[in-house]
């Protein structure tokens, strides 16, 4: 399953963001994943973000540069919660 979220800074680029959740073992890491592109249709550099099952990101720019992501998490002994990360590699 892939859950996607588009976000355009104001540098002029196009920041697409999925979680990519299977159901079996092996390739690619479950999680949230992150690519970008410069006409909003050819987008390159996709990276695992190192968030396990982040879904329903949202970034947020500071005022300092900094930016902070907000994404939503789910643990099976609490349930569903929203969690904060700092953006410092991307």
């Amino acid at each position: 399953m892939r859950e996607i979220r588009v976000r355009r800074p104001k540098q002029g680029t196009v920041s697409l963001s999925c979680g990519t959740f299977r159901a079996s073992s092996g390739g690619a890491p479950d999680g949230l994943w992150r690519t970008t592109s410069t006409d909003g249709l050819t987008f390159t550099d996709e990276a695992y973000t190192g968030l396990y099952f982040g879904n329903d990101p949202e970034v947020l720019l500071l005022p300092n540069g900094a930016r902070i992501i907000d994404y939503g998490d789910f643990d099976p002994a609490i349930g569903g919660q929203v969690v904060s990360a700092d953006c410092t590699e991307w």
